[in-house]
């Protein structure tokens, strides 16, 4: 505060007292909001906004004390002998850390970015005020580890932290060993919250499903229609229930299936399937035949195949809805199918064909680019994650080495 200032502010009456600018007042205003940005990285001339929580705190020579307003959360501790000798100045800051601590679990959605000057000259205080920092980082951490299970989501917090204070220019909690200890447990502690991938599903089990199948039923008809392209061609749930009818196309021995959106093609370039026909009866070309002949649906027409069944007195029909099969539909539609052929049909799930299929190619010999193409994967460390090498390719490594 400069000259002026303090001069009027020493002529109120009381806290709440109004006073009067005067012209040299009103100078060092307009000289401050010229040339001051920021006060401790806070600007001083943005609009007031309320406040989320009050927390008030005080600390007397004896003992120190905080609480929350309209909150029934309160925290007091007395001071040890060596505290009492401290300073007021450290009294008070110790409370606000020791507050912030008790107060936590309440205010950890609250916390912004917490940033102080270190502008004591005492180095206990210096060291306190420092500390305040990581206080609230480690108050935030608990939030941030329990409300996800992604380790990139505590990358994203500990950067967010960094670059606030960098930003500020002030030295960043994050540069503490320890934190970063917290950070890399954290981390470690998210990824084993994980749940399994699914098992592949084998051409066995899809040969079972079909067997078990009433195919003169439509709706069986089209959720083995279903399972079959996605097994045969590598496809996503996702992208198996966006097939529209034009994007279909009937060659002499095969069939091509485009793809206009993939997780992969980010470019939105598309990209097309191409599926042998087998002529046995699980040929997915054949199946896929006989469901879009019996839903008479136009072949230049780009109605989406996969679509609500509606069932009449003799019949089942699409709904006239251009949306696709949801995927808990796909998923249960699934599981009631694999209930009278597998043991326990939860380990497997609507990937499972995709990696099913890839799984059966690789251990084939299908050729890696071909391979990876079938697939739409965008590099080979994706495309092997799917692949489950069966227990023959297995025993051929050590087969080779001429033991």
């Amino acid at each position: 505060m400069t000259r002026s200032l303090y001069a009027i502010v020493n002529t109120k009456m009381s806290w709440n007292s109004t006073v009067e600018l005067s012209k040299e007042a009103y100078a060092e205003l307009v000289f401050w909001n010229q040339n001051v940005d920021c006060l401790n990285c806070r600007s001083p001339w943005l609009p007031p906004s309320l406040p989320a929580k009050f927390v008030y705190s005080d600390a007397s020579v004896h003992a120190c004390g905080s609480f929350i307003q309209n909150e029934n959360k309160v925290f007091h501790q007395n001071w040890s002998p060596a505290e009492r000798k401290k300073s007021s100045t450290w009294r008070e800051l110790k409370t606000v850390e020791l507050a912030l601590i008790s107060f936590a679990p309440s205010l950890h959605n609250v916390f912004q970015k917490g940033l102080w000057q270190e502008v004591f000259k005492d180095p206990d205080l210096q060291s306190l005020s420092a500390r305040l920092q990581t206080t609230i980082l480690s108050a935030r951490a608990p939030a941030t580890e329990q409300s996800t299970r992604s380790s990139s989501s505590v990358d994203t917090a500990f950067y967010s932290i960094k670059w606030a204070h960098e930003s500020a220019g002030l030295v960043s909690p994050t540069d503490n060993p320890l934190v970063n200890r917290v950070r890399e447990a954290a981390k470690r502690i998210s990824g084993a919250k994980r749940c399994h991938r699914k098992e592949p599903l084998s051409i066995e089990i899809i040969k079972d499903i079909i067997s078990a199948a009433d195919l003169s039923n439509t709706l069986q008809l089209r959720n083995i229609c279903l399972y079959f392209l996605c097994y045969a061609g590598f496809f996503r749930s996702e992208e198996a229930t966006s097939i529209r009818r034009n994007h279909i196309t009937f060659h002499d021995g095969y069939m091509t299936i485009k793809v206009e959106k993939s997780k992969t093609d980010q470019l939105r370039q598309g990209d097309e399937v191409i599926i042998a026909q087998s002529g046995g009866s699980a040929c997915a070309v054949s199946i896929l035949r006989d469901y879009l002949s019996r839903l008479n649906i136009d072949p230049h027409s780009d109605e989406l195949i996969f679509r609500q069944l509606v069932k009449t007195k003799s019949f089942y029909k699409l709904v006239n809805k251009d949306k696709p099969i949801s995927y808990t539909t796909f998923r249960d539609h699934l599981s009631k199918s694999l209930r009278s052929v597998v043991p326990d049909p939860s380990v497997y799930g609507t990937h499972s064909f995709r990696s099913g299929g890839a799984t059966k190619a690789a251990n084939s010999g299908v050729g890696e680019r071909v391979f990876q193409r079938h697939g739409r994967w965008k590099n080979v460390s994706a495309k092997d994650g799917y692949v489950k090498d069966n227990i023959t390719s297995r025993i051929s490594v050590s087969k080779s080495l001429g033991l």
